[in-house]
C-alpha cells in the first residue's frame, strides 16, 4: 500500500514553471518545517494513521505533513504499527529535503535529486520574478541533489542569468542566490564585485555569506585577498596574504609594482621551501619530490631576481641570479630530471619548466647570455632560437649538435642519429633527449637553408623523413612545414608526394597541408573534379593552400562553384550527423578567395546547426555592409540562441546605437561589468569592442582582467591582455608601449602560452625601442642611445625596427640618430654576411633596409645582386635590386626590373606603387 502513498506525478514540464507555485503555498520565513500549527489534536491524526479506510489514512498523513508538528511525528514513529511508523519516517524525510504537501510535484522531484538535467530552471524562476522564494529553498532544504542542480545552471548559464536579472529589476535577489552559492570561490568572489559595482557599501561588500563557511581556509583566504584588491584596497590585500599565503603575496607585490616589498615578500616565501636531501635521485619518486621543490625555490628565487633588478640593487641582484643558475643547472638537478624522462606515460608533464621559467626571467632583467647558458643543456632548440635571434648563428649549430666547420657531414651524421633513434623509440610520444634529435636535426636544418646551404639541408631532411604509420607519418609532415617554411616548395612537393599518393580516406596528411579539416574533404573534392591531375599538381595547390594563397591559374584550373555544390552535398556523416564546424571551415575558406555567396551559404548551413563562430560571422558582415538594423536583430537572436557569450551583447549595442536606440543600447553597454563569470569572458568582450572600433571600452575591459586576475602572473588571460593592450592602436605613445611590454617582462609567463625563446627577446627590445623613442621626444638624445644600444643587445640586426619606427623617426627630423641605429644594425648584419654569404634573406632585407634609408647603397647593391643570384625567381628580391638601383641614380634600370616583376605578379599592389614612385622620381 505504501508505494501507492508515495506515487509521483510525471511533471509535464521542467520543475521550473511549477516552481513558479511556491508563492501559493511557502510563506517568507525561516522555519518552514519548525511551524507546529494546527486545528486537531495530534492523537486523532495519529489514530487516523491506523484506520482501515485508505482514504483516512491518506488525510491524516497529509494533515501532519503540511502542519509540521514535529511532536505528533516523532510519537508516530513510536507506534506499533508499521504502515504508521513509515509513513511518519516518510514526512521527517520530506521536511528534511524542504518539500511540503503543497510542493509541485516537479519541484519535489528536483529536490529529491531526480529532476530533468535540461530545464532552463533559474532563467524560469527570473522570469517569473522567484528568486527571492528560491532562496528560501536553498536555505531550508537540506538535499545535495537539489543544491547542485542549482550550482551548475548558475555555473553554466551565468552571463544570461546576470543579464536576465538585471533585465528584471532582480539584481538584489541575483546577489542574494550569489550569496547562497558562495561555497564556489569563483560566485563568492563575483558576488562582492557585483555588490561592489553596485554602489553597496564597503563592509557589505567583504562580508562573506555564511555559505562560504563551506570552502577550505586557504581559499577563503584567497578569495577575501581577491575581494579587498579588486576593491582597490591592495596593502589590505597584501597584508592579509602574507599571514598565511607567502607566494600570493609575493606575487601580488609583483602586480602593485612594489619592488621593495616584492622582494622582502619572495625571501620569506623563499625561507618556507627547503630542498629535500638529493639522496637516491635514480627513484623516481625521490626525484620527483625533489624537482617539484626545485621549481618551487626557483618560482621564488626568479621573483626576487625581478624586484632586485627593479630596484637597482645590481650587486644583490647578480647573487640571486647566480643562486637561481646554480639551483636549475645541477648535477642534482638535471639527475632528477633524466631519472623521470626515462619513466613511462606516468610522468608526462613537462619537466623543464623550472629550466624554461628561470630562463625567461633572465631575459627579462637582461641576461640572456645566462639564459642560454642553463638551456643549452635540457632545452637546446630554445637556447639555439635565442642565438640566432642575436645572430648567433655559429654558436646555434653548435648548440644543436652540429659543427660549423663541417657543416654539411655534420648535418648528416645528426639526421642519422635521429633516424636511429626513430628506430627504437618505445614510447611514442615522449620527448626525451635522446628523441630531441630529430627536433634538433629540424632546427639546424632550417638553419642552414637561412645560412644557404640548401642542398645540405635537403639532404639531411630526406633521411628523417621515413614514410611508416603512426609517428613516421607526423614526422614527415614536420619535416614537409619545415621546408615550406623556408620557401622551398619543389622540395616539399617531392616530400607530400607519397603522402598524396596514400588512400584518401587518411585524412591526416591533407588536412596538416591544409591547415584545417577541410583539407580531407577538399582533396576528395579535387580527385573527383580534377581526375587528370598529377600527384605534383595536386600538391602544388594543396602546399599553396597551406600557405593561404592560390596557386596561378586557380580559378582556370577549378571550378568554384563545382567545388561548392560537391563540399554542399558532403556535409553530412555517414552517421548522419551534420559537420557544423567543417561547414565553418569551408565557408571561411571561400571567403578568404572572395566567393562571398558561396561563404554567406555555408556560414547560414553552419549557423542553422547551432554554431556560434559562424552566426556572429553573418553578423558581423552585415553591421559591415552598412545593414545595421538587419545586424542588431541578428545580434539580438545569437544572443537568445547562445546567452552565455556576452561579447555578442557589443554587437548588439553597437549596431542599436546605430539605428537610433540610443537609450537601450547604453543599457546594454552599462550591463556588461556584471555579466561576466571569470577573466577570459571579459577578454573577449573587450575583443569584440575592439573589433568595433571602439578602443576605450577595449581598454576598459582588458585593463579589467589585469586587475581581476593580480596573481596571475603564469595565467594566459592576464598575459593575453597585456599583449592585447599593446596591439590596440599603431599610434600608442612610446613609453605606454615600454611600460606594458615592462609588464609582460616582470612576469614568469607561461610555457603554454609563449614557447618560443626568441619572442622574449622580442619583448626586451620593444621595451627598450619603445623606451628610446620617448626619450627622443623628451630631447635626451644620448639616453635614447644608451636605451638602443640595450635594444640592440638583445635583438642585434632588427629589420622591422629598421625599415619601420627608425624610417619614420628619419621623416621626423631626427636624422642623426636614425644614422647612428642604422649603422649599428648594418655593420652587424655585414659581419654576419661576411662570414655566411650565402644567407640570401639576410642579404636582401639588409640591401632593404640601407635602401630606404639611403645609406650604404655601395654595399647595399652588391648584398641584393647576391641574394637575386641565388633566388633569380624571386620577385620580392629583384624588388629590393630596383629600390637601389633607384636610389642610387639608375632610374630606368629600376623600372625595367620592376615592370619584369610585374608580369610574374601582375596584381601586387606595393609593385605597382613602387612603379608609380620611380616613374614619378620621387
Amino acid at each position: 500500500m505504501f508505494p501507492m502513498i508515495l506515487r509521483l506525478l510525471h511533471p509535464k514540464r521542467s520543475w521550473l514553471p511549477a516552481a513558479v507555485l511556491i508563492l501559493c503555498w511557502m510563506p517568507v520565513t525561516p522555519a518552514l518545517a519548525q511551524s507546529t500549527r494546527g486545528s486537531e489534536p495530534a492523537e486523532p491524526l495519529q489514530q487516523q494513521l491506523s484506520s482501515d479506510e485508505y482514504s483516512d489514512r491518506q488525510t491524516a498523513m497529509h494533515r501532519m505533513w503540511e502542519e509540521g508538528n514535529e511532536a505528533a511525528v516523532q510519537a508516530a514513529e513510536q507506534s506499533d504499527d508499521p504502515e504508521v511508523r513509515l509513513r511518519a519516517r516518510w514526512i521527517q524525510e520530506q521536511w528534511k529535503l524542504g518539500i511540503r504537501q503543497q510542493t509541485p510535484e516537479s519541484l519535489a522531484s528536483l529536490l529529491r535529486g531526480n529532476g530533468s538535467d535540461n530545464s532552463p530552471s533559474l532563467a524560469d524562476l527570473i522570469s517569473a520574478k522567484q528568486l527571492s522564494r528560491l532562496n528560501v529553498a536553498l536555505r531550508e532544504s537540506q538535499s545535495k541533489a537539489f543544491q547542485q542542480r542549482v550550482q551548475i545552471d548558475l555555473l553554466k548559464n551565468f552571463p544570461a542569468l546576470s543579464y536576465q536579472a538585471l533585465q528584471h529589476g532582480l539584481s538584489e535577489a541575483f546577489i542574494e542566490l550569489l550569496g547562497e552559492m558562495s561555497q564556489m570561490p569563483i560566485v563568492a568572489l563575483r558576488r562582492s564585485q557585483m555588490m561592489f559595482q553596485m554602489g553597496y557599501s564597503r563592509d557589505e561588500c567583504l562580508a562573506l555569506p555564511s555559505t562560504a563557511d563551506a570552502m577550505q581556509p586557504a581559499t577563503r583566504l584567497k578569495v577575501e585577498v581577491f575581494i579587498h584588491w579588486t576593491m582597490g584596497m591592495h596593502a589590505e590585500a597584501i597584508q592579509i596574504a602574507a599571514k598565511e599565503n607567502p607566494e600570493l603575496a609575493a606575487r601580488l607585490q609583483l602586480a602593485a609594482m612594489n619592488w621593495d616589498g616584492l622582494v622582502k615578500s619572495a625571501r620569506v616565501w623563499s625561507d618556507t621551501i627547503e630542498l629535500p636531501v638529493p639522496t637516491d635521485l635514480d627513484n623516481s619518486q625521490n626525484a620527483a619530490t625533489y624537482l617539484l621543490q626545485c621549481r618551487k625555490k626557483s618560482a621564488a628565487l626568479s621573483l626576487e631576481v625581478v624586484g632586485l633588478h627593479r630596484s637597482q640593487q645590481v650587486e644583490q641582484c647578480d647573487a640571486a641570479v647566480n643562486q637561481l643558475i646554480q639551483l636549475v643547472s645541477s648535477a642534482e638537478f638535471n639527475r632528477a630530471v633524466d631519472t623521470l624522462q626515462q619513466e613511462s606515460r606516468r610522468y608526462r608533464s613537462d619537466l623543464t619548466t623550472a629550466v624554461f621559467e628561470a630562463a625567461e626571467i633572465l631575459i627579462a632583467v637582461d641576461r640572456t647570455d645566462r639564459a642560454i647558458e642553463i638551456l643549452s643543456h635540457q632545452l637546446p632548440l630554445q637556447a639555439a632560437e635565442l642565438l640566432v635571434n642575436q645572430t648567433q648563428y655559429e654558436r646555434a649549430l653548435k648548440v644543436l649538435g652540429v659543427d660549423p666547420a663541417r657543416l654539411e657531414p655534420s648535418l648528416l651524421e645528426l639526421a642519422d642519429e635521429a633516424r636511429q633513434q626513430s628506430d627504437y623509440e618505445r614510447d611514442d610520444d615522449l620527448r626525451t633527449p635522446d628523441t630531441q634529435a630529430f627536433e634538433r636535426c629540424l632546427a639546424a636544418s632550417s638553419l642552414a637553408y637561412q645560412l644557404g646551404y640548401a642542398p645540405a639541408a635537403r639532404q639531411a631532411l630526406r633521411r628523417v623523413a621515413p614514410l611508416t604509420r603512426n609517428q613516421g607519418i607526423q614526422q614527415r609532415l614536420e619535416v614537409i612545414e619545415t621546408v615550406l617554411q623556408r620557401n622551398d616548395p619543389r622540395f616539399a612537393i617531392e616530400l607530400a608526394q607519397p603522402l598524396l599518393m596514400m588512400p584518401s580516406s587518411d585524412g591526416r596528411a591533407t588536412a596538416t597541408l591544409f591547415g584545417t579539416s577541410a583539407g580531407n574533404e577538399l582533396w576528395h573534392a579535387l580527385g573527383q573534379l580534377e581526375p587528370s591531375w598529377t600527384v605534383p599538381q595536386r600538391a602544388r595547390v594543396l602546399i599553396d593552400l597551406s600557405h593561404g594563397k592560390l596557386p596561378a591559374g586557380w580559378n582556370r584550373s577549378i571550378d568554384l562553384n563545382r567545388l561548392a555544390t560537391w563540399l554542399y552535398d558532403q556535409l553530412d556523416s555517414d552517421d548522419g550527423q551534420f559537420n557544423a564546424v567543417l561547414c565553418r571551415e569551408i565557408a571561411q575558406f571561400f571567403q578568404t578567395y572572395a566567393r562571398d555567396d558561396w561563404s554567406t551559404t555555408f556560414f547560414e548551413l553552419a549557423a542553422q546547426h547551432n554554431d556560434y563562430d559562424a552566426a556572429i560571422a553573418l553578423a558581423w558582415r552585415l553591421f559591415q555592409q552598412g545593414n545595421v538594423r538587419a545586424a542588431a536583430d541578428l545580434y539580438q537572436n545569437v544572443w537568445e540562441r547562445f546567452p552565455n557569450h556576452p561579447e555578442t551583447l557589443v554587437g548588439l549595442s553597437k549596431s542599436r546605437q546605430l539605428v537610433g536606440w540610443e537609450d537601450e543600447a547604453q543599457q546594454i553597454a552599462k550591463r556588461l561589468d556584471m555579466l561576466a563569470l571569470d577573466a577570459g569572458q571579459y577578454f573577449d568582450i573587450a575583443i569584440a569592442y575592439s573589433q568595433f572600433d571602439d578602443v576605450a571600452n577595449a581598454k576598459r575591459f582588458a585593463n579589467k582582467v589585469i586587475r581581476d586576475t593580480p596573481e596571475n602572473s603564469a595565467g594566459s588571460y592576464h598575459y593575453r591582455a597585456i599583449r592585447f593592450l599593446l596591439g590596440l592602436e599603431d599610434n600608442q605613445p612610446p613609453q605606454e608601449i615600454a611600460n606594458l611590454n615592462l609588464r609582460l617582462l616582470d612576469r614568469t609567463l607561461s610555457n603554454t602560452m609563449l614557447r618560443d625563446m626568441g619572442s622574449y627577446e622580442g619583448i626586451v627590445f620593444d621595451h627598450y625601442q619603445a623606451a628610446a623613442r620617448q626619450a627622443i621626444l623628451d630631447q635626451d638624445i644620448d639616453k635614447a642611445n644608451q636605451l638602443m644600444d640595450q635594444a640592440l643587445r638583445a635583438s642585434p640586426a632588427n629589420i622591422d625596427f629598421a625599415e619601420q619606427q627608425l624610417l619614420q623617426l628619419r621623416e621626423q627630423g631626427h636624422i642623426q640618430f636614425a644614422d647612428k641605429t642604422l649603422d649599428k644594425i648594418f655593420t652587424r648584419a655585414d659581419a654576419h654576411l661576411t662570414q655566411f654569404p650565402q644567407n640570401a634573406n639576410m642579404a636582401n632585407n639588409i640591401a632593404w633596409v640601407a635602401a630606404i634609408h639611403n645609406r650604404h647603397l655601395d654595399r647595399a647593391l652588391e648584398l641584393s645582386m647576391s641574394a637575386v643570384s641565388e633566388f633569380p625567381e624571386s620577385y620580392s628580391y629583384r624588388d629590393t635590386l630596383a629600390e637601389v638601383l633607384f636610389r642610387m641614380g639608375e632610374v630606368e634600370q629600376a623600372i625595367q626590373i620592376e615592370e619584369n616583376c610585374l608580369i610574374d605578379v601582375p596584381d601586387d599592389y606595393h609593385l605597382h606603387e613602387q612603379l608609380k614612385r620611380f616613374r614619378g622620381g620621387n
